[in-house]
């Protein structure tokens, strides 16, 4: 899956944070710059190393003189890798946006299914049901003429039986949008 380019930056809670006012400007850097390198990571961490936070902070000599207690305390041990720091917000917010990713994705595939079945010319909707006969009205407008009432059935296959797994007439629709490289 990918991973999310950004994650969400409460400017409210940052500026009334006391721990974050009371830190120096530097410090407040390092802190926005670790929260970074940890949202980069797989993990949403950070290496509880010393050494690799003053590089990756840029604190440098700044960081064994003092930072480094100010910092530490935004973060704590990663709950299943030794090693690792996490910050507690920023792994929340994670675990917000892969469940709003995943219930788009059902949401995606769900609208995909429907419109799938959505025959061509009209917004008619064929039920999907595999190994079922399916009725549609044979007219999408809600006028009461005499062809609103006209039925017509189809017959939806059991599986895909199509070239790769596909529904039937997939590969010319894929065919006709080329990938971008």
């Amino acid at each position: 899956m990918i991973r999310p380019p950004a994650f969400q930056f409460f400017v409210n809670d940052w500026l009334s944070s006391l721990k974050i006012t009371m830190m120096t400007p530097a410090e407040e850097g390092a802190y926005i710059r670790l929260l970074c390198y940890a949202w980069a990571d797989p993990d949403v961490s950070i290496p509880d190393d010393d050494e690799t936070l003053a590089r990756i902070s840029r604190l440098g000599e700044q960081w064994l003189k003092g930072s480094s207690t100010t910092l530490r305390a935004c973060f704590v041990p990663h709950p299943k890798k030794s090693g690792r720091l996490v910050n507690a917000r920023l792994l929340q917010e994670h675990k917000r946006q892969q469940q709003w990713r995943a219930k788009c994705r059902a949401g995606g595939i769900q609208s995909g299914k429907t419109r799938a079945w959505e025959l061509k010319g009209s917004s008619r909707v064929v039920e999907v049901k595999a190994n079922r006969t399916v009725e549609v009205n044979g007219n999408s407008s809600s006028s009461s003429s005499v062809n609103s009432s006209k039925k017509r059935k189809y017959i939806l296959p059991e599986t895909c039986s199509g070239k790769n797994g596909h529904f039937p007439g997939f590969d010319i629709f894929w065919a006709a949008y080329p990938r971008k490289e």
